[in-house]
């Protein structure tokens, strides 16, 4: 930015007096951040046990940015201050001739520019490490805020966990499995949020409560744990171990619900193979003494229900199999007694049917063949 010549007095009483303003709202500004930084310190120092208000942080945080910003605002002046310096103390400048003559205006304007600089340049660092600690305390309502808020959580959803309802048909399992997976998703959330917990006190950690602003990277480099370095890792130690018990509370019931979706699939399907089988008993039970046509009929029809019955050995096979492995998974000891009865018993039901269709399907084939012979006489 380019700034016009001015009669001499104007522009060196202007630059005095830009700088003088300029040197005025540094030290208020300077002010304003150790009276933000002493707030903090005394909130920090009486809020017991170190469980510190959110809101009175926010508050801080918020009188911070509007320092930040007036802090902002002001750069652009002090670009103006010192442009006007160079520009009256360069050889080319209309004014330069005035410098020149009067030396003191020389030598009494450089100090005071380097001055405000100076002045300008801890005013910036100064509000930047203000800012850090600041953010810091923030962090660290945050820390306890949220490990609060997820420990209540998990205390919460622990109850749920522990319920032994695991569904007394498939319906009302499907709506416990649908509970589950909705836990689930809940906990993929509550991971990402303690995953950040553990970043955030790990940086509180390694962070250094007070930093000397010319020795920023030693102590950045050399830094001493937080004060509260002990309280965050058993925050976080605690807050592992509670998480770490309730996944195991949570897949152990898992394998609860979905062994005995396995029983009620089981179940459902033992109900429907007896059913099947009764049926076709029943057909195959009922005399034949047709000596006609009919009889060929009924042959062929009988020829393709013994084809559905050796087909549905297969199914038979099956529902053998998942006893086996319901009983292998422990499930009768995690269901002892009406449970484990009721398969053992719809077990003994369905092999019991399958023998008694079986018993019914040769002879009553033999009997169809003897009629239809008849009937070819």
């Amino acid at each position: 930015m380019e700034i016009p010549a001015m009669e001499n007095p104007s522009l060196i009483a202007l630059l005095m007096q830009m700088k003088d303003e300029m040197s005025d709202n540094s030290k208020e500004m300077l002010n304003k951040m150790d009276d933000k930084a002493k707030k903090l310190e005394n909130l920090k120092s009486t809020v017991e046990g170190k469980r510190k208000n959110v809101e009175d942080v926010e508050i801080m945080k918020h009188h911070y940015y509007g320092v930040e910003k007036e802090m902002n605002s002001n750069a652009s002046r002090v670009a103006v201050v010192n442009q006007l310096a160079r520009q009256l103390l360069h050889v080319e400048h209309p004014d330069w001739e005035l410098a020149k003559e009067k030396p003191e205006f020389a030598t009494s304007i450089s100090p005071k520019i380097e001055e405000l600089a100076d002045q300008f340049d801890v005013l910036e660092q100064t509000t930047k490490e203000k800012g850090e600690r600041l953010f810091d305390a923030n962090r660290e309502v945050l820390i306890h805020q949220t490990c609060d808020d997820i420990d209540s959580w998990m205390n919460e959803l622990e109850k749920q966990i522990e319920s032994d309802d695991t569904g007394s048909d498939l319906a009302s399992l499907n709506i416990l499995l649908q509970k589950r997976q909705m836990i689930e998703t809940q906990m993929a959330v509550k991971a990402r949020q303690v995953n950040e917990l553990e970043k955030q006190t790990k940086h509180l950690e390694t962070a250094a409560p007070d930093k000397d602003i010319n020795k920023i990277k030693k102590l950045i480099d050399e830094a001493p744990p937080h004060e509260d370095a002990t309280e965050f890792s058993r925050l976080m130690n605690e807050l592992h171990k509670a998480w770490q018990e309730l996944k195991e509370a949570l897949d152990h019931r898992r394998a609860n619900l979905l062994r005995n979706e396995r029983a009620q699939q089981y179940l459902f399907d033992a109900n429907e193979a007896e059913s099947w089988m009764s049926e076709q008993e029943v057909y195959m039970r009922v005399e034949d003494r047709d000596k006609d046509e009919a009889s060929f009929m009924k042959m062929k029809k009988h020829e393709s229900l013994e084809a559905a019955v050796e087909a549905y050995a297969d199914t038979i096979r099956g529902l053998g199999e998942t006893v086996k492995a319901l009983s292998a998974e422990g499930h009768r000891a995690s269901y002892a007694g009406d449970r484990a009865k009721e398969i053992t018993n719809r077990e003994q039901e369905v092999v019991s049917a399958w023998a008694r269709l079986q018993m019914v399907c040769e002879p009553r084939k033999g009997k169809l063949a003897i009629c239809s012979s008849y009937s070819t006489w």
